[in-house]
């Protein structure tokens, strides 16, 4: 299981607190992630991006997740463009 948590006060669009996840066998639990979001009535004001080399393009749809990337450098320039956007 995947605990959240969001630090008091700090709005999650700016907030450094993260869920990772660095196994393959802990993937279905982006899927929770997300459905907590939504239930929190956070995911609209939160982006989610998931990577690594077992993450696709497809099981990022499934996850209803906002960017899937293969490396670290590539997550890394997406995070930035969402910082400016």
């Amino acid at each position: 299981m995947v605990t959240l948590t969001f630090s008091p006060g700090v709005p999650v669009a700016s907030s450094r607190d993260c869920a990772r996840a660095l196994l393959s066998v802990s993937m279905p639990e982006i899927r929770n992630v997300v459905a907590e979001l939504e239930k929190a009535g956070l995911r609209e004001q939160t982006r989610v991006i998931v990577g690594g080399a077992v993450v696709t393009e497809e099981f990022g749809k499934q996850a209803r997740v906002d960017a899937t990337v293969g490396d670290a450098i590539l997550g890394v320039e997406i995070c930035k463009a969402w910082s400016t956007s």
